[in-house]
C-alpha cells in the first residue's frame, strides 16, 4: 500500500485512509455495502482485487499489509471478500457478456497452457488451458472472455460457443 492516500469521502466509504491508519467510521449507512452486511466497502475490495489480481500480491501479504495499517483483517476474510464479489457481481456481468457475445456475427476462441497448483485429482506438473473467446471486429466494441478447461478438448469450446450462429 502506498504511506498515505485517501478514499471516498466518509460519508460515501466506511474505510478512510489517512496518515496510514484506518478509521472505522461508525454510524449507520445508507448504501448497499459490497459483501453482504460486513464492514468490507467498495474501495476495499477492489483494492484488494486490484493487489491480488493485477499486481500479483497474495493475500498473506496483503494480510501484512492491512496490519500494518491497523487493519486486522485475515487472509479467509480477504478470500472471502473475493469470492462473494465474484459470485454476485462479476458473474452476473460474465454472463451477461458471454449472451451477447453468442449474438455477434463473428466470433474467435483460442486456449493457452497454465498450471495449475493442487488442483483435485490431477498432478501439479499436468497442463490445464485458459480459453480466450472475443468478439470479431464489427465496429461494435470488443467483448474479450476467458475460460477455463483442465483439458484441450474442442469439447469446452464448444459448450461455450453453444447456440452461436455466426
Amino acid at each position: 500500500m502506498p504511506k498515505s492516500f485517501s478514499a471516498l469521502p466518509a460519508k460515501e466509504d466506511p474505510m478512510i485512509f489517512r496518515d496510514n491508519r484506518i478509521s472505522s467510521m461508525k454510524r449507520k449507512w445508507n448504501r448497499i455495502h459490497p459483501c453482504w452486511k460486513g464492514p468490507a466497502s467498495a474501495s476495499a475490495v477492489a483494492w484488494t482485487m486490484y493487489q491480488k489480481y493485477a499486481n500479483g500480491l497474495p493475500l498473506y501479504r496483503q494480510e501484512k499489509d492491512w496490519k500494518q495499517y491497523g487493519a486486522q483483517i485475515s487472509r479467509t476474510t480477504l478470500a472471502n471478500w473475493i469470492i462473494y464479489c465474484s459470485q454476485n457481481y462479476f458473474q452476473p456481468m460474465y454472463d451477461y457478456f458471454h449472451r451477447e457475445l453468442l449474438k455477434r456475427e463473428f466470433a474467435m476462441a483460442d486456449e493457452t497452457r497454465v498450471q495449475v497448483l493442487n488442483e483435485e485429482g490431477r498432478r501439479a506438473q499436468t497442463q490445464s488451458f485458459m480459453w480466450l473467446f472475443r468478439s470479431g471486429e464489427d465496429g461494435l466494441p470488443a467483448i474479450i472472455l476467458y475460460g477455463y478447461s483442465p483439458t484441450r478438448s474442442g469439447s469446452h469450446a464448444k459448450e461455450f460457443l453453444e447456440g452461436y450462429h455466426g
